[in-house]
């Protein structure tokens, strides 16, 4: 694990502290978990956004037809290559 040191104003500062204590975490666990609640809310934002686009490209009409057996062979083989490239 690497280290980052950041400067909070006082008022920040108590409130991560308190917190913490609140959630039995340290003021370092406290802020990994805001952080990683981040990542998880940006990526929830991300496909809910693809979603909708999606929703409305098939409400238009934009509609592509796929084959699974296709899809599934296509990754099998990219993973094989990948496994192969290893070696």
């Amino acid at each position: 694990m690497t280290t980052l040191n950041i400067s909070l104003p006082k008022p920040l500062r108590d409130h991560v502290e308190a917190q913490a204590r609140l959630q039995h975490y340290s003021a370092s666990e406290y802020v990994r978990h805001l952080i990683r609640e981040d990542i998880k809310r940006r990526r929830e934002n991300m496909l809910d956004e693809y979603l909708a686009l999606s929703f409305q490209e098939a409400e238009a009409g934009y509609v592509a037809e796929f084959d699974v057996d296709k899809i599934m062979a296509g990754a099998k083989e990219k993973r094989r290559r990948s496994r192969a490239k290893r070696r």
